[in-house]
């Protein structure tokens, strides 16, 4: 019954991804190379003469090898830039392996609208475990969640504020074991795959 339900919701949800993807858009499956942070000044003027005051520290670049494409133009390796937030440091995490990656381009360069690190089961399934919901085109990322059949430990409960304990709870998208904070559910990348590839 479940694996009735399961093919139904990818059926149905490649439906919707139908003509929602753009040509300036890419997601695809990244090993990253090398990263640059480059700061600039927390006052921008632009070229309107119109003055700009940020916390951003800067912009970043990183080079991407490209292990899977979801969708997008295929290339070995994608150049992607983000903004640094206001305490100076990398957007990815640099020591992950696999880091799922949205991209759309603008003035000829790719810039970032959201990254996930992506985790490897010992059932050796590959998942992303996002904290919040994603959207892409018509795409809900909640709607392909599914429950995780075995321990993942994301880390101790004094790693989370209270309130942010019980929302992602109530979500589903965490639960606890004594103070150890546990993977409830999350996204299987082959299932992401099929949602978009079906609908292209």
């Amino acid at each position: 019954m479940r694996t009735r339900l399961v093919l139904f919701l990818l059926f149905f949800l490649t439906s919707c991804a139908k003509n929602t993807i753009k040509n300036d858009e890419l997601l695809f499956v990244g090993s990253m190379q090398w990263t640059k942070l480059v700061p600039r000044d927390s006052i921008l003027i632009q070229s309107d003469n119109k003055i700009i005051i940020t916390n951003s520290c800067g912009d970043e670049f990183t080079k991407f090898k490209n292990t899977k494409l979801i969708f997008g133009p295929s290339r070995d390796k994608y150049l992607v830039s983000n903004i640094i937030g206001e305490w100076c440091q990398s957007n990815y995490a640099v020591t992950h392996d696999s880091i799922l990656i949205h991209a759309v381009l603008s003035e000829g360069q790719w810039h970032t609208v959201f990254s996930e690190e992506i985790y490897k089961l010992e059932s050796g399934r590959e998942i992303i475990a996002p904290m919040h919901n994603i959207n892409i085109g018509d795409l809900n990322f909640d709607d392909l969640r599914n429950s995780i059949n075995e321990k993942f430990y994301l880390g101790d409960t004094e790693d989370y504020s209270e309130d942010r304990l019980d929302h992602l709870i109530r979500k589903g998208y965490i639960y606890l074991e004594g103070k150890e904070v546990l993977l409830e559910s999350g996204i299987y990348i082959e299932d992401l795959e099929k949602a978009f590839r079906a609908g292209l």
